[in-house]
């Protein structure tokens, strides 16, 4: 079994993506499109967690992406704003997720900049510290 992921994401959207971002997105991902869904319930805790298939050899066990909750909540909300995954419904039982298409580029593109000129000041603070 595998998930598909597009040539553009790993051309233009993991370098722009924090690494909490890229896990949530890639999470969120693999239980839709990767299970061949248009949308997935998923709550903070399966998504921090996964699930403990305890006895049941039957069960799927999914990890988690490993970070806090806080975190992937901060991830989530990029996200979204993005229009990289679309949030369709709340409730007990988790939130529903799908994938965007309506991705706002100009805005990806901008902190691309943003992003490609600190490293470039933290570089030059490196070299710089390096000469003294």
């Amino acid at each position: 079994n595998y998930t598909s992921i597009h040539n553009d994401f790993i051309d233009f959207l993991m370098p722009v993506l924090t690494f909490g971002e890229m896990k949530v997105y890639m999470y969120i991902l693999r239980h839709t499109h990767g299970l061949n869904r248009k949308t997935a319930r998923l709550s903070l805790s399966f998504i921090q967690n996964g699930n403990d298939v305890g006895h049941d050899l039957t069960a799927v066990k999914y990890n988690g992406v490993n970070l806090s909750r806080a975190a992937i909540a901060k991830a989530i909300n990029s996200l979204v704003y993005y229009g990289l995954i679309v949030k369709y419904d709340v409730n007990r039982e988790g939130t529903l997720y799908g994938i965007g298409d309506n991705i706002r580029v100009d805005e990806l593109n901008a902190r691309s900049r943003i992003k490609s000129r600190k490293n470039k000041q933290k570089m030059a603070r490196i070299v710089k510290k390096g000469k003294r």
